[in-house]
């Protein structure tokens, strides 16, 4: 589920991707191994429920896509880290 930027001081930070995954820019994603790389919010594993989930999520978040990367991608994604930055989702 992407957003759409709506105003707000943007703060872009490069982050990995490996090759095999996908970024869409406005894709909320969080860093899933030592080697600070980033997955979509939608490839967080789900944990009992939605809370404990949430709970597991949060400290695992970075922020918002700036910039998408397709399959077989390696270059950096942006990410927007920023907690000033306002979107919207569908």
């Amino acid at each position: 589920m992407s957003a759409r930027f709506r105003s707000g001081q943007m703060k872009l930070v490069p982050f990995r991707v490996a090759s095999a995954d996908v970024i869409t820019a406005g894709d909320m994603v969080f860093v899933y191994s030592t080697l600070d790389q980033i997955k979509a919010a939608e490839d967080f594993t789900w944990n009992t429920n939605i809370a404990t989930t949430q709970a597991g999520f949060v400290n695992v978040f970075a922020g918002i896509a700036y910039t998408s990367s397709a399959a077989g991608e390696t270059d950096d994604v942006l990410v927007d880290v920023s907690s000033a930055s306002v979107y919207e989702y569908p």
